[in-house]
């Protein structure tokens, strides 16, 4: 800011009172991108994230009599709009989740993972997650009366008011109850990125939310806190605070603390911005820092719009932007400097709503200007300028009419790498009304010159750029992630759909990668998928009435990974059957391997995956699905998505190779046998016969290849990924086993098998699947 103040501002150390400049700089103006704007009808109540180099806005829009919750990438090709679930919902699930109301809290991780807090019109607190058009994960409501329950009360509303996300990747925020009794007060929370857990709640204290929002801000090492009395407080990543960091501010004489306005710089100094009482209206700043030291500017300054819009600027300093002025405050010098920004000819009213600067100072500002007497703003207009050349550029400037004009509370200006991106409504005094009598538009603003900028105190952007591959994971279990926890919203509805995609899952590694520049446009894998369910979708296990995963790739996928073939082959069931349970009444299950009840059926299954069967093969369900030809699948994703890379894995062992790895069982044929679980007695499996099941696994991984090798051959861009990663990490293996064990419950007599058994675990997902994958798409760059 230093290079502002000598060649933008005036410069001179002043007492607190505006003084605008009177020589403005140079105007020109820059040509803005091509295909922009992006129109969409829906209401208003839009944020903006970033996911790679793409923008994605979250929305409630009408529909006849209820709500639609809709997530849309807009990218350089046409945009991409998801309905987050279902197809039609509740206004209220608009409600709880932030997107209907402006003052609800939001926060945006650098992968582009975006958090919106609970609405404060409803009764409800709750969090949720969002990634590439999906709803990850959101906590439980808490509802009504019930609201404070968990936070020490029992008739009051709990708001998320404030989010950010820390070094550790983790959403960290400040509730506030309202309402009476407060019985609840303020409370700091943190939630792990990956599932919405409370990793710790700490209560700050007990007193009514009184005007003072409470705030959070993350540093590397501490959390700092300002709660509604207006202390500030200093945590650890673990909730545990350092008592000796405890300060208030006190207020300046002749003000009051409701509708105070905080930011807090890189120094952990916070500025707190109060407002006084009477007329005429005047504002006082003061500060705190984290060695305890406070003060306040020794005189206040008039402004008509009090605590408009506040932020820091680069040197870690104060910057205001109120009515037509821009206001640095120098704390050292107990000083302010000032710049008035000059009207366009014919315009009589403007006010600065947000401004910007990048790390060479460069200012981005942005205004709305009309004329006396008109309801809302006619001109939109952003400029930038430049702190060693003193040129102020107008890079865009939009025009209304009298009866097309904007509405100047829903323009939200957020600055990402060199560009500007703006929602802007107009046609109707709210913008959330009916969508067909309203336009709601995404523009692109390029800021020629400028580079990363974080300007909103209220959320934070990620700032990096990759080269945009939309990426599909497709697939079945050891794809989706069945066996981990975390399933991804709408994918865990017992009954309805239970494909079981998880964010632990190694697409969402994937996705997550650094230097892969992957973007997940669809995670369609499902647990129980076979090659029908690909092709041709279905109901019940492995679709769930879900289209099918054809439908999710096209040509502008580049990247598409999946397993497939376990679950027309049957090797759920043939593992069963393997199963020895010493319970009364269960079945044998040593000696599956010689049992041609078992082994035929098989083999006849693999026919069909190769392609080779005689007649058509069928899977064991209790619904039976045609066994398809592996390469006639990969010739139908190639089809679709003739420009991707395909990259379909085979499977691991699920057993040791070594008879010292095993136990010593008096019962199993060859005395040697794995201990897979416990229902009741030991569950366990016989040495031959778990290396007959490796065999048969690496059957199936041969077809695999075969088909690989096959589409290659006719000009297919597929590859084929080993699974030896997985190598000594079996059950009963010489490491550390990445596949989980049979896992039973319910019923003795009848017990309920869980679907995650002898599924890869977190290590077999991230290190397993993910690290092969990485490898060979790494390979392909």
């Amino acid at each position: 800011m230093t290079a502002i103040l000598a060649v933008v501002l005036t410069s001179v150390a002043i007492p607190m009172t505006a003084t605008a400049s009177t020589t403005p700089p140079v105007q020109t103006s820059a040509p803005q991108p091509t295909g922009w704007p992006k129109a969409y009808n829906e209401k208003a109540s839009s944020l903006v994230a970033f996911d790679n180099d793409k923008v994605a806005t979250i929305n409630c829009a009408s529909s006849g009599t209820s709500n639609v919750m809709t997530f849309t990438n807009y990218g350089t090709t046409s945009p991409v709009t998801s309905v987050v679930p279902p197809t039609s919902v509740s206004k209220s699930i608009c409600y709880d989740y932030g997107v209907n109301n402006a003052t609800s809290s939001y926060a945006v991780s650098s992968d582009g993972s975006m958090y919106t807090g609970q609405n404060p019109s409803s009764n409800h607190f709750d969090v949720a997650k969002f990634k590439n058009g999906r709803q990850i994960w959101a906590t439980p409501a808490l509802t009504s009366a019930t609201n404070c329950a968990p936070y020490g009360g029992t008739s009051t509303d709990l708001i998320m008011r404030s989010m950010s996300i820390g070094p550790d990747g983790n959403l960290y925020g400040t509730l506030t109850s309202t309402g009476s009794p407060s019985a609840c007060g303020d409370w700091l929370v943190g939630f792990n990125s990956e599932n919405g857990n409370e990793l710790f709640r700490v209560h700050l204290q007990t007193s009514s939310y009184n005007g003072i929002t409470p705030r959070v801000w993350t540093y590397t090492s501490t959390i700092l806190v300002m709660d509604s009395s207006g202390m500030i407080r200093e945590f650890n990543y673990s909730g545990v605070e350092n008592t000796s960091k405890q300060y208030t501010f006190t207020p300046p004489s002749g003000t009051y603390l409701d509708g105070i306005y905080t930011v807090a710089n890189a120094d952990k100094r916070v500025f707190a911005v109060f407002t006084t009482l009477g007329a005429p209206t005047a504002t006082k700043v003061a500060f705190h820092d984290s060695d305890g030291t406070n003060g306040v500017m020794s005189t206040s300054f008039y402004s008509s719009y009090p605590g408009l819009r506040w932020y820091i600027g680069a040197d870690g300093e104060l910057v205001g932007t109120m009515g037509s002025y821009i206001y640095h405050f120098d704390i050292a010098s107990n000083a302010s400097s000032t710049y008035g920004m000059t009207l366009p000819s014919g315009y009589t009213n403007q006010v600065l709503t947000n401004y910007s600067e990048d790390s060479d100072g460069v200012m981005v500002l942005t205004r709305q200007i009309w004329i006396s007497g008109t309801s809302y703003s006619n001109v939109i207009r952003v400029d930038t300028i430049d702190p060693t050349t003193s040129v102020l550029t107008n890079v865009f400037s939009l025009e209304g009419s009298t009866t097309h004009s904007f509405n100047p509370s829903y323009f939200v200006g957020t600055v990402h790498g060199n560009y500007l991106y703006a929602t802007i409504c107009y046609s109707d005094s709210t913008c959330t009304g009916d969508p067909s009598t309203q336009d709601l538009s995404l523009y692109k603003v390029a800021l020629t010159g400028t580079g990363d900028i974080l300007s909103d105190a209220n959320a934070q952007y990620g700032t990096y750029e990759s080269t945009d591959r939309n990426y599909v994971a497709m697939g079945d279990s050891f794809s989706s992630g069945e066996g981990l926890d975390s399933f991804i919203y709408g994918s865990d509805n017992s009954g309805s759909d239970e494909c079981h995609r998880s964010s632990q899952s190694y697409p969402s590694v994937l996705d997550q990668t650094a230097g892969l520049d992957l973007n997940l446009t669809a995670f369609v894998a499902c647990s129980g998928a076979t090659t029908d369910n690909i092709l041709f979708g279905g109901t019940g296990t492995g679709a769930w009435n879900e289209s099918p995963q054809l439908n999710s790739i096209n040509s502008s996928t580049k990247v598409v990974t999946l397993t497939i073939g376990g679950n027309d082959a049957g090797f759920s069931t043939v593992a069963g059957a393997c199963i020895q349970s010493i319970q009364v009444g269960a079945p044998a299950g040593f000696g599956c391997s010689t049992d041609v009840t078992v082994t035929s059926p098989l083999a006849a299954r693999l026919k069909g995956l190769a392609g080779t069967a005689t007649s058509t093969q069928y899977t064991p369900d209790a619904t039976p699905r045609e066994i398809y030809a592996l390469k006639d699948v990969l010739a139908a994703i190639a089809f679709l998505a003739p420009d991707a890379e395909i990259y379909i894995a085979g499977y691991p062992h699920l057993f040791g190779s070594s008879e010292s790895d095993f136990s010593n069982s008096a019962e199993a044929p060859s005395g040697k046998a794995c201990f897979v679980g416990y229902w009741v007695g030991t569950l366990s499996v016989d040495y031959d016969d778990a290396q007959w099941i490796n065999t048969q696994a690496d059957n199936l991984n041969g077809i695999i290849k075969d088909a690989v090798d096959y589409s290659t051959d006719h000009g297919l861009d597929v590859t084929y990924v080993p699974p030896t990663f997985f190598d000594t990490h079996g059950l009963c293996d010489s490491s550390d086993s990445w596949i989980r064990g049979a896992i039973l419950s319910g019923a003795t007599s009848n017990p309920d098998v869980n679907p995650g058994s002898l599924h890869p675990d977190s290590d077999g997902a991230e290190i397993g699947y993910g690290t092969m994958f990485n490898s060979q798409i790494t390979s392909h760059l």
